[in-house]
C-alpha cells in the first residue's frame, strides 16, 4: 500500500504492507495526502511488534556515509538524501511515523533553505490567537 503526504510543499510516498498502519497514517495526514505518484521520496514502513515497555531512548540522528540514521526507543530509520529512499521500523502507530516524517522533511527542506514550523490557533472572546 502506498500513501502520498505532501508536508511543506515535499510529497513522500509511505510504502507499508500492513493495512492497519495504512489506516493510521491516512486518518493521521487527511489533510496532506497527495497522489503517492507525484512523489520522488520513498519511505517504506516495516511495521514489527510494539516494544516492550521499559526505559524511554532518547532520539538519535546522525550521519553514516551518505545516510541520516535516526533511533528512539519506539523506531529506527534511515535516510538516504542522494537516492531520495530511506526505510523505518515501527509498530503500527502514529507517533514513530510523525518523529520519522519530521526529521526527513527538515533535512530535506534545510538543502533549498525551508523549515518546518508547527503553528496552532485558537479563537477566544471574539479574538484570535496564533502560537507558533
Amino acid at each position: 500500500m502506498e500513501v502520498g503526504i505532501q508536508i511543506g510543499g515535499l510529497p513522500i510516498t509511505v510504502r507499508s504492507d500492513d493495512p492497519e498502519f495504512d489506516a493510521i497514517i491516512r486518518r493521521r495526514y487527511a489533510t496532506f495526502l497527495c497522489d503517492p505518484v507525484s512523489a520522488d521520496r520513498i519511505l517504506d514502513a516495516e511495521i514489527i511488534a510494539p516494544p516492550s515497555p521499559g526505559e524511554e531512548v532518547e532520539l538519535e540522528v546522525w550521519r553514516e556515509g551518505d545516510e541520516w540514521v535516526m533511533n528512539r526507543g519506539d523506531f529506527a530509520a534511515r535516510w538516504n538524501p542522494l537516492t531520495r529512499r530511506g526505510k523505518v521500523t515501527q509498530s503500527a502507530n502514529p507517533y514513530s511515523i510523525d518523529s520519522a516524517l519530521r526529521i526527513i522533511h527538515s533535512l530535506e527542506l534545510a538543502k533549498t533553505g525551508g523549515f518546518l514550523l508547527h503553528a496552532a490557533s485558537a479563537i477566544r472572546n471574539g479574538r484570535a490567537f496564533l502560537f507558533s
